[in-house]
């Protein structure tokens, strides 16, 4: 009857592939920080143009009637920042104070 080998790896071998690991680790970091910056990216441009097209909606809509003649804007969009976050609001512009 054959004797049969142990079974199991050395120290060796475990050794190369956590160290083979590690590299992959610390090569795919940076890609997955980029892709996380760029769909923020994205997300913050997404925003700023549907807020954009609200304006634009709310200017060619001018609920307040505006007079556009005179050089008054009908709908204006306002941007907020702090550290982290952007807030965009549309606001309607009329003589009487009218905001929406």
């Amino acid at each position: 009857m054959p004797t049969s080998l142990p079974r199991g790896f050395t120290l060796i071998e475990l050794l190369v592939t956590l160290a083979i690991l590690a590299m992959l680790l610390l090569m795919a970091a940076p890609l997955a920080t980029d892709w996380v910056h760029g769909a923020r990216t994205l997300q913050a441009r997404g925003t700023l143009v549907q807020g954009f097209a609200q304006a634009k909606a709310l200017a060619l809509r001018n609920p307040c009637e505006a007079p556009n003649a005179t050089g008054t804007h009908a709908a204006s969009l306002e941007a907020k920042t702090d550290d982290a976050t952007v807030t965009l609001n549309v606001l309607a512009q009329g003589g009487s104070g009218c905001t929406t």
